[in-house]
This record gives structure tokens, C-alpha cells and sequence, in this order.
């Protein structure tokens, strides 16, 4: 069995670390056990929280690919039927069920097996959001303080809507894609909150990442100034985000939070932008120091890449909107509005439901924009709107398309995406200020699927300094890969507090003056900082970033880099995440072939989180 491992170790189906952790939890060497552990950790590594036994079968071990290697590792397991299993893992010394009290690293929860730590996890996170979903509040004020904030219409407005479930709910979870009024329902929500209030509330604002956090940070206040708010509200409304490490007092050197449960956080009401990349260990530890009786509102996009981490916590509770609400919370939500809910009552479902909100109209994209209506069709697996779109695509077109796969259609691609960015270049020789410069370097974006190769982020960002080298456009006599030159673009890949730095923040290379090289970084506040490049965090050449990345972004125009041989990471989430990252035009480089098997790929990630909410 080890020979055979190592081999798929070989063919990339398992990392080294799968199967040395199998080996040390497997101490008979049971064939079947080193399997079935070198599988639960290969899951957790791609996103997943545990593996089902019930459906262990040779096609479900690698996606139904290798389909050799499969069969073989399931022969020398003894081809074993559902109960075999079962058998060896209750008698495996390194698994326990729910009637062991021991500490054991694995645990068998009727068909799932997880690891102790993911189990206990998803069992914090399910417990919270069925528990204490009840906030008692004056309906009446809430109704008056509404018309502050909302024009009169007959036409359900579902930001309004949304307002009013988070305001009447202890936990609340808002959904909506691009241009949905996401951060005008934050706003809204704010002012309500405070309104409504008799005291000075405590206020938190938190992004997965510092560039969502910023982002947050820059919209909110512009949405906010739109209010009509008293000085005293003014006062008490948070006007900036900040990352979730932040808020919870991450430290540098290690893992370990300031705040966790024996040291509660101070806040009375927290409100989570982009909360779709947050997995559930992140959401367990900020569980776990929340006050009793805090406020918490969930917004995100249910229909974007889930966390690079594994689970899909967001995603799985958005699920259960299909269930519509009860008649109860209907009642006190049409109320409350002034609108007729009563095509949404349904029976089914668990309580969750009453608390999740989906935004339904975008207001970034009219009924004809064809970005708009490509999200909308890539949602709802509309392949006959699709082709007509990418076959008609043509030149000045919102979207466009452009086949990928051969040597000169790939010397195009580097060409199309120098063209674009040779415009900044252009402003920092003509001595534009930084300001003006970081902003054209982000109107436009490259955004690729992987890492590695050609395709990806590593390749492309090597072609693409090599052409711009060449082409005179880096201007750095000593140039090398390895070293900084002037209009350089850079990610910081690593939080560093003491910069106000932060894991995905973007800034460029420019000089000081007429002096040395500075790394320019733009802050929430509109301010622009300057850092020496001896203190940067680490980070990397970003022409070329992953869709990962981008989330919480947005561009004026989009490039999306799809290789020409599918990868297992390409889906239709992935698609529709670089979609609407565009704002005003969207650029595909790919073959059609793989385009279209990605957007029929959905991506999903195993838990048991729903059925724990939903029993």
C-alpha cells in the first residue's frame, strides 16, 4: 500500500504529508486505514471539512479521475463494502465516536469523518447560528426610523427588507451579488441601529482581508455621507473596517489571538463584509470571543469562490433562503416594511432561514449590460445565453473573447496585457503623483486560476516583465528577476500591524523624488504611504494575480487567464468571482472547451454543517 501512495504522491492526487500522517495514526499498517486517512487529509488541504464514508467507492476517490491508480489503491484496501469499513474505523485506536469521551485525532460522526479539530469546529459554528436567534426591538420606532432612510415604494425594496431582519435578528446574514447594495444596506443599517439605540453602542467593521477592509472602508464613507445623520450619530458610526486578525489581536511570531473566550472582545454590534472567505476555523474563533447578547450581521456574495481554508460556512447557511420564512417572521417583517411578503411563507426549513436576506436587484448593472447578465446567466447555468454572448463577442464589446491555447494567440495575450499597463507606465515617466499612478494600475486587472506554470501567476508575471523589459518599458539597467525597479507592482502576501500592511494590499514601486526606490501603498483613509523596501513584509511582483486574491476587488477592466488544459480548480464559482470583479469591461482569454466545462463545474465543499443546522 505505501508503494501505491507514493505513487499517487507522484502523480500529485496526495502530498507527502497525507500519507505521513496517515502512517503515524495507522499503527497495524491496515491497508484500508491508510487510505482512507491519507484521503480525509488530502479533502481537508482542498477546502473540504470530512470525508463521507458512505460514499468511498474507487470513482469518488480523485473526482472519478485515475481511474488506474484508484482501483489499485482500492484492491489492496480488499475492495471493501460500507460496513467493512465502518468495522475497521470503530476498532482504530486513533478514531473515536460520539459516545467515546477519550481525545482521539479523528472522529466518526455517523457517515463523516473529520478531524477532532474541524468536528468541534463545525459543532461551535452550527450551535451559534441556531441559538439565541431573537432580538426583541419597538417594531413601531423601527418602522418610523426606516422612513428616514427609505423612499416610499410598491415595489419591494429588499435592501429595506434587509435592514429590517438584521435589525430584529441577533444574527443576520445578508446576501447579494455585485452592485446589489451591499455597503449601501451596511450604511443604512448603521444609521438604524444607532438610531434605535438609547445608548452609545459599540461598533465593529471587519473584512477577511485588509484590501476588503479597505475597500469597505472607502465605500461605506461615501455611502454615509448620503445620510441625513445627527453629529451624535455621526459620532458613534465607525468610519473605518479592519481585518478579522486584526479585530481578534493576531499575533506576528505565532497563532495565537488576544481574544478568544477566556478574553472577550468589547463590542456590541459586528458587522462582516465579504464574509464568503471565511472558513470555518476563522469563523469558530471569532465565535468563540464574541460578548453574550453581541450583535452580528454576515454580508457576502453566497455565489463567489468560498474560502481558500476549508469549509464554505457562508455558503451553506445562504442555502437555506430557498426555504423562504415562516408565517410568524412574515408577519412582523411585512409590518414592520409596509410590504407584502406573503408569497414567501413556507413551513419548511429550521429557524436559520428567518434570518437570511438576499438582495435581489443590482444596481451596477442596467437590463442590458452584458457583464451583468453573464454573472447572472453563469448563476443559473444559462449555457444557450453563454455561447450566444462569447460567439458574438467582438472588439469594443462590454465582454469579449479570445481563444487561447497556441504559441502566437499566447504572444497576443502577453501583447493585449502590456498595452494595458503601459499606460501607467507611462504616467510615472511623465512624474505623475503616486496617487494617480496606484489608481491607473487599478483600473485593470490580469486575474488567472493557478499558481503555477505558464498560465498562472508565476509564469505570467516572468513573461510579462521579460517583455516589458525588452520592450524599454522597465527602464533599470541592472535589471534582474530578482530585484526592484521602478513601476514594479507588488502584493504583500504576509499582516504586518506595525506597517498597517496587510495579506493581499497592493502597491507599486515608484521612486521618492529623484531618490530611491520606495514601495507606494494606498491606505483606507485616501491616504497614500511611502515604505522603504528593507521593511517590507513579504511579498511578490503582482502584473498577475489569482481570482483568490482578487476577491473583495474591483477593476474597471478585467482580464481573466483560463489555461488550455482543464484544471480541477477551474469552476463556475471561480468564473463568476472574476466576472464580477469587472465593473465596465471583461476580457477572457481561454479555450472554449475549457470555459464551458468550467462553468458546468461546480464547486462544492463537504461539511456536515447544514445538517447540523438543520436538526
Amino acid at each position: 500500500m505505501i508503494s501505491l501512495l507514493k505513487k499517487a504522491i507522484n502523480l500529485n492526487l496526495f502530498h507527502s504529508l497525507d500519507v505521513q500522517l496517515a502512517i503515524r495514526l495507522v499503527k497495524d499498517e491496515n491497508p484500508l486505514l491508510l487510505l482512507i486517512f491519507s484521503l480525509l487529509s488530502a479533502a481537508t488541504r482542498i477546502g473540504h471539512v470530512c470525508l463521507f464514508i458512505d460514499k468511498l467507492q474507487p470513482d469518488y476517490l480523485f473526482f472519478g479521475n485515475h481511474i488506474e491508480i484508484s482501483l489499485a489503491l482500492w484492491e489492496k484496501s480488499g475492495s471493501p463494502n460500507v460496513d467493512k469499513i465502518y468495522y475497521e474505523l470503530k476498532k482504530c485506536n486513533a478514531v473515536y465516536d460520539l459516545h467515546n469521551a477519550s481525545i482521539k485525532p479523528l472522529v466518526l460522526s455517523g457517515n463523516k469523518l473529520y478531524f477532532q479539530r474541524m468536528w468541534f469546529d463545525e459543532g461551535l459554528v452550527a450551535n451559534f447560528f441556531s441559538n439565541n436567534l431573537i432580538k426583541i426591538i419597538d417594531e413601531e420606532r423601527l418602522k418610523i426610523t426606516l422612513t428616514r432612510f427609505f423612499e416610499p415604494s410598491n415595489i419591494i425594496n429588499w435592501q429595506k427588507i434587509a435592514v429590517a431582519l438584521a435589525v430584529t435578528s441577533r444574527i443576520a446574514i445578508i446576501s447579494g451579488g455585485p452592485g446589489t447594495g451591499k455597503t449601501t444596506t451596511v450604511a443604512r443599517l448603521l444609521a438604524t441601529l444607532v438610531a434605535l439605540s438609547d445608548k452609545k453602542l459599540i461598533i465593529k467593521l471587519v473584512a477577511p482581508t485588509g484590501k476588503a477592509a479597505t475597500r469597505l472602508t472607502k465605500s461605506l464613507n461615501s455611502t454615509l455621507l448620503k445620510l441625513n445623520l445627527s453629529n451624535t450619530e455621526k459620532e458613534i458610526i465607525p468610519y473605518k473596517a479592519q481585518t478579522i486578525h486584526r479585530l481578534l489581536g493576531a499575533q506576528i511570531d505565532n497563532e495565537s489571538l488576544r481574544y478568544n473566550e477566556e478574553n472577550l472582545l468589547s463590542l456590541d454590534v459586528l458587522i462582516i463584509d465579504e464574509a464568503s472567505m471565511i472558513s470555518l476555523s476563522i469563523m469558530a474563533k471569532l465565535i468563540k470571543a464574541l460578548p453574550d447578547n453581541s450583535h452580528i450581521i454576515l454580508l457576502g456574495d453566497s455565489d463567489q469562490l468560498a474560502s481558500v481554508e476549508a469549509g464554505a460556512v457562508f455558503h451553506d447557511l445562504c442555502s437555506f433562503s430557498k426555504y423562504g420564512y415562516s408565517y410568524e417572521r412574515v408577519k412582523q417583517l411585512s409590518k414592520i416594511t409596509n410590504y407584502d411578503l406573503s408569497n414567501f411563507i413556507s413551513n419548511n426549513g429550521p429557524e436559520i432561514k428567518d434570518r437570511i436576506c438576499l438582495l435581489h436587484t443590482s444596481y451596477r448593472f442596467d437590463t442590458k449590460s452584458q457583464i451583468g447578465l453573464f454573472a447572472t446567466a453563469v448563476k443559473q447555468c444559462n449555457m444557450n445565453y453563454i455561447n450566444k454572448l462569447l460567439t458574438k463577442s467582438a472588439n469594443g464589446a462590454e465582454v469579449t473573447f479570445n481563444h487561447l491555447g497556441s504559441s502566437d494567440q499566447y504572444a497576443q495575450l502577453l501583447f493585449d496585457i502590456v498595452k494595458n499597463y503601459s499606460y501607467y507606465f507611462n504616467m510615472i515617466y511623465i512624474n505623475y503623483d503616486p496617487e494617480e499612478i496606484l489608481t491607473a494600475f487599478n483600473s485593470y486587472r490580469l486575474l488567472v486560476a493557478l499558481r503555477e506554470g505558464p498560465y498562472g501567476v508565476m509564469g505570467l508575471n516572468y513573461q510579462l516583465e521579460y517583455v516589458l523589459y525588452h520592450n524599454g518599458i522597465i527602464k533599470y539597467k541592472d535589471h534582474s528577476w530578482y530585484k526592484n525597479y521602478e513601476g514594479r507592482p507588488i502584493m504583500i502576501l504576509e499582516n504586518d500591524s506595525s506597517l498597517n500592511l496587510f495579506n493581499g494590499d497592493i502597491g507599486i514601486i515608484l521612486r521618492d523624488g529623484q531618490r530611491d526606490l520606495k514601495a507606494f501603498f494606498q491606505l483606507s483613509n485616501g491616504i497614500t504611504k511611502k515604505i522603504s523596501l528593507s521593511r517590507l513584509p513579504k511579498h511578490e511582483t503582482t502584473f498577475a494575480m489569482t481570482v483568490h486574491k482578487s476577491q473583495g476587488s474591483e477593476f474597471e477592466h478585467v482580464a481573466l487567464v483560463l489555461p488550455p488544459i482543464f484544471s480541477s480548480i477551474i469552476s463556475k464559482e471561480l468564473i463568476y468571482t472574476a466576472i464580477t470583479r469587472a465593473k465596465n469591461q471583461l476580457t477572457i482569454y481561454s479555450d472554449i472547451n475549457v470555459l464551458i466545462k468550467g462553468l458546468c463545474t461546480s464547486t462544492e465543499r463537504f461539511s456536515g454543517l447544514t445538517e447540523r443546522l438543520f436538526y
